[in-house]
């Protein structure tokens, strides 16, 4: 799955009230799709990759259950998911109604404390072309 143990940036342009800045964005090596990671997970455990594919999905389906809910879900080590509303202020009570405020409804995620951890832990390289260079 993961070849490398860190994160790749390249610096890219952006426009800014008209002037030219580069920041450093990070590139994504690839998508891991679920069926990725349930193989990985079954070759550390004695569970075959579609028994982890179903209780993985079956978890999902159970956050989802629970987020239409109300009720925010916690999962040690990964984070917490919560129902979400972005909305937008209006100047009266009487205003402040689902159709005039409520701009979208959506699942927020806030990573655990050791999820942030290795991920800043990861290290932070540049990414360099090569000849051989392929898109995965």
């Amino acid at each position: 799955m993961a070849k490398n143990r860190y994160f790749t940036y390249e610096p890219k342009p952006r426009k800014i009230m008209n002037e030219e800045k580069w920041i450093a964005t990070l590139r994504q090596n690839k998508m891991c799709s679920l069926e990725d990671i349930a193989k990985e997970i079954a070759t550390r455990t004695t569970i075959a990759p579609g028994e982890v594919e179903a209780v993985i999905t079956d978890c999902l389906f159970q956050i989802g259950v629970s987020i239409k809910s109300g009720e925010g879900v916690k999962i040690d080590g990964l984070g917490t998911f919560f129902p979400r509303v972005i909305s937008k202020t209006v100047e009266d009570v009487k205003d402040a109604s689902l159709k005039n405020c409520v701009k979208s409804i959506t699942v927020g995620f806030r990573p655990d404390s050791r999820l942030r951890k290795a991920v800043k832990s990861s290290g932070l390289k540049k990414f360099e072309y090569t000849d051989n260079y392929e898109e995965e």
